[in-house]
């Protein structure tokens, strides 16, 4: 079972309890609840997918953004995704312009 890292986790919370709209805290968790103290998979069937493992979130400073790495199943690629938030809903999961391919997929 994929959970969300302790590190992402504390990142995430911080940013979280940094904002001032509930509404904007909820776009944040991509409309989950906080998990509170029992780590739970995040965002199923957007970042936590079946047959990869979900290595990091890293949100920029405004939470407007994020980067999180995967790699599949048995480690042998690793791809990097990038998300953004426009017009109050996120994008689509693409591969970080930089890596030139995704061996994810």
């Amino acid at each position: 079972m994929r959970v969300l890292s302790v590190l992402g986790f504390l990142l995430l919370s911080a940013l979280v309890t940094a904002c001032q709209d509930p509404q904007e805290a909820s776009e944040l968790y991509f409309d989950q609840a906080p998990p509170g103290d029992t780590p739970a998979v995040f965002a199923p069937g957007v970042i936590s997918k079946e047959d990869r493992f979900e290595q990091f979130l890293l949100y920029a400073p405004d939470g407007r953004e994020l980067t999180f790495g995967v790699t599949n199943s048995d480690w042998s690629a690793f791809s990097l995704y990038l998300m953004r938030m426009e017009d109050g809903h996120w994008t689509e999961p693409v591969a970080t312009p930089f890596l030139g391919s995704d061996p994810i997929g």
